[in-house]
């Protein structure tokens, strides 16, 4: 009975390191591909674009640098007491390895939360983003 019980407790503590996935990571300097990239294709067209992100379990930095100007938007995870306490301050989750970020922020004195989910590759080397 205590060789069936130990093989158990075994058995299931050994499949919960197997479903525990760390989250994926987009740390680094990522440049917009305009030929491929939806959003150039749209109006006037936005010029370069680079990506840096910085992260960490209890928060996501996100820089934006287009046409040389940069901003900057650190995220914590959802549910987490926010401590950056301005409109460059937003939130994130996981979706398996999917990033999603969500930032509420003003256009025409309107507000609007701006949801960005970002997906790698099977390689780590190219970075997709859906923007809502």
């Amino acid at each position: 009975m205590k060789l069936l019980l130990c093989t158990l407790c075994a058995a299931v503590l050994g499949s919960l390191g197997i479903s525990a996935q760390p989250a994926t990571d987009f740390s680094g300097t990522w440049t917009m591909d305009l030929s491929r990239s939806d959003a150039a294709a749209q109006g006037t067209p936005i010029g370069p674009v680079t990506i840096v992100i910085r992260q960490s379990p209890d928060e996501v930095r996100i820089e934006t640098t287009q046409n040389g100007m940069a901003q900057a938007v650190t995220y914590v995870p959802e549910g987490a007491k926010q401590v950056v306490a301005d409109d460059t301050a937003g939130t994130f989750r996981w979706e398996g390895p999917q990033l999603v970020t969500n930032l509420v922020t003003h256009i025409n004195k309107q507000a609007v939360t701006v949801a960005e989910a970002r997906r790698l590759n099977s390689a780590g080397t190219e970075m997709t983003v859906s923007v809502t």
